[in-house]
């Protein structure tokens, strides 16, 4: 289900981890078995899980990765290529998912990413909203997600999860899934 408006194509993140993370397992299986295709798939397998998780925009997550090569610390601050003014940072988490750097396979470029998405039916927006959306249905607040996501306009965040929200409440009512709502 696509929300109307948004590049969100609505795929639940549990559905979405439980993929990349099959995705990883299977990459990793055949760089061992020496296909070099394999290992440029796995680097952009872990760029795209580091964005589902941190619930980061592509361009984060990809800096993020490549800090964690270089550095090998698992916490890294990537500039938000979203805001003109100034050089606003946030916290990238690289989850333990992702071997020490060593193992890990460099990737070719963002772009290379972006077009690895595509290639496997994602989009990468897709990967962030799946992970705002499950922090929503956890009941964090929208004010924290607007900050730990660096989101400009809260009000945009706020919007999105309503209509998502109010999505799922009308289907649920209707397939007769919920109690009505009380005056």
């Amino acid at each position: 289900m696509r929300l109307e408006g948004t590049w969100d194509r609505g795929i639940p993140y549990g559905e979405l981890r439980t993929r990349l993370l099959t995705l990883i397992q299977i990459a990793r299986r055949q760089a061992q078995l020496g296909y070099k295709r394999a290992r440029k798939r796995l680097a952009n397998l872990y760029v795209l899980f580091i964005q589902l998780e941190n619930a980061a925009r592509v361009s984060e997550a990809y800096d993020a990765y490549l800090a964690y090569l270089e550095t090998g610390q698992r916490k890294v601050w990537v500039r938000v290529r979203k805001h003109r003014r100034g050089q606003r940072q946030r916290l990238i988490i690289i989850p333990p998912d992702i071997p020490k750097p060593d193992k890990c396979p460099r990737p070719a470029s963002l772009a290379a990413v972006e077009v690895f998405a595509q290639s496997i039916g994602l989009n990468t927006h897709t990967l962030r909203y799946a992970r705002i959306t499950d922090l929503a249905k956890r009941k964090v607040h929208p004010a924290l997600l607007g900050k730990m996501t660096k989101h400009v306009n809260i009000k945009w965040l706020i919007n999105y999860i309503q209509e998502r929200e109010a999505e799922e409440l009308l289907e649920q009512l209707v397939m007769g899934d919920a109690e009505e709502p009380r005056d």
